[in-house]
């Protein structure tokens, strides 16, 4: 079923990002149209000549002093007379007279509220119009005398002799008329399926589409040099190039992590997100940091054991070694020993530098799930990174032991379909919402219009 249009859901920035993606699909359509149309105008259309004549219409029996009436109803007559002049009829008889039959077109129309008609003959040589025009003006009479018995039919502007085509448009011009609208035609084509494509675009895509509620928008950070140092490069409110509101975000999200501590007495607090490469590693570092940079204790926790990539980010952490959390599930052991300190950001963590297999068996177990309530009796917050809930079944199986789940969704990327699917599977526990990421949106900013918070900033400020 088509998606009915609603003005508040079109992203201009995702239908921009997909023209200029398609650039090449409209580019080549329409050098592929000019082309084409070239070569058929140039080489393949023959040129048309059209011959001309303007006939009049008058009524027999009338007097000078009814001139004006005679000239009323020679209007109305003249009407229905240009349609004589482009009958089959009369095509008929003229190709009966004209050697080798009528090839052109005849065609005839009024010139304005007159009794003027003008009648035109194109074919493919000037004398094949001219002649068969000719014949026009010789024969009409056989016809329109069966329709108008008395009306009187005099030639004002007799046939001429065509001397140039009347398709007389360069075929360059032309073809290149035609390519731009082939190109415009592509590029409404790609806005076209840039809006229905089912994905998440907008706020508003994620409060109308989607079976949770909108926890909070991080903005796309531009402008970081790809040739700084990757420490530099990295996603997280502790580097000033990412920029105010990036960080901000987070801390917003923050407030509202506490809010749900107060309130639902939820402190294990699990992200995913449907498919790789929507962010949700960066999500669950910057959460982290930005709860630690509110004093409290924070542990976080990397359950990718088949991706770990929490470590990546943290440059000064001390690694004892044997000291991955997977290899904890197997063997047991002093906790401590596993629980890593960064010292820059203040947080804990509990991650794995080598990855695993039987990642679902280790999540499933007794010993995991009693660590899991063993460590939130220490912690403020324990955050815990899972992998894709629609690669794997670790997510779910992690919801058992979470109080809270919060789902990433980058932007344009994953079908509404597949996102409400996943929202399904991970039900265990409390959905707190969505956190849509990578977000950019032309003309607006990247904050959520119910954030309260936001709002009174903004006045703050304004």
């Amino acid at each position: 079923m088509m998606k009915k249009f609603d003005i508040t859901k079109v992203n201009l920035y995702s239908i921009l990002r997909d023209v200029v993606i398609n650039l090449w699909v409209i580019a080549l359509a329409t050098v592929t149209v000019f082309a084409g149309s070239y070569s058929y105008m140039r080489y393949v259309r023959q040129p048309q000549y059209t011959s001309r004549m303007t006939v009049a219409i008058n009524l027999s029996g009338y007097t000078t002093s009814a001139t004006a009436l005679s000239l009323a109803r020679t209007v109305v007559i003249a009407e229905t007379l240009d349609d004589v002049f482009k009958s089959a009829a009369l095509r008929e008889v003229v190709a009966q007279d004209v050697e080798g039959g009528v090839t052109g077109i005849i065609s005839a129309a009024q010139m304005g509220d007159t009794n003027l008609i003008q009648v035109a003959v194109s074919d493919t040589t000037p004398q094949k119009a001219y002649e068969t025009l000719l014949s026009v003006q010789r024969n009409y009479m056989k016809v329109t005398d069966y329709v108008f018995s008395n009306v009187i039919i005099r030639t004002v502007v007799n046939p001429q002799m065509p001397s140039s085509t009347s398709n007389a448009m360069s075929p360059f011009v032309l073809s290149a008329l035609i390519a731009i609208l082939a190109g415009a035609a592509v590029t409404v084509l790609v806005v076209l399926f840039s809006y229905w494509r089912d994905t998440v675009k907008s706020v508003a895509d994620v409060e109308s589409e989607l079976d949770a509620r909108l926890f909070g928008t991080v903005p796309k950070v531009r402008g970081l040099n790809p040739k700084l140092p990757q420490s530099k490069r990295r996603l997280m409110i502790t580097n000033p190039l990412v920029g105010f509101e990036f960080a901000n975000s987070f801390r917003k999200m923050a407030i509202k992590l506490e809010s749900l501590r107060r309130t639902k007495s939820a402190k294990v607090f699990m992200v995913t997100s449907v498919t790789e490469n929507e962010g949700k590693t960066s999500t669950v570092i910057n959460l982290a940091i930005a709860l630690s940079q509110n004093n409290h204790r924070v542990l976080l926790v990397d359950c990718d054991f088949k991706n770990p990539s929490v470590r990546r980010f943290f440059d000064n952490v001390t690694r004892p070694e044997n000291s991955d959390f997977h290899q904890y599930l197997d063997n047991g052991g002093d906790i401590t020993h596993y629980i890593k300190y960064e010292p820059d950001t203040g947080i804990y963590l509990l991650d794995s530098v080598e990855h695993c297999t039987n990642s679902s068996e280790k999540l499933a177990s007794k010993r995991f799930r009693d660590v899991i309530n063993a460590l939130k009796e220490q912690f403020d917050f324990v955050i815990v990174d899972t992998p894709p809930c629609g690669i794997t079944i670790d997510p779910e199986v992690v919801s058992d032991v979470a109080d809270a789940a919060l789902l990433v969704i980058r932007q344009d990327v994953v079908s509404v379909t597949d996102i409400n699917d996943q929202i399904e599977n991970i039900n265990k526990c409390y959905l707190a919402g969505c956190v849509l990421n990578d977000f950019m949106q032309i003309g607006n900013t990247a904050e959520d219009p119910n954030d309260s918070y936001s709002n009174y900033y903004s006045r703050q400020n304004g």
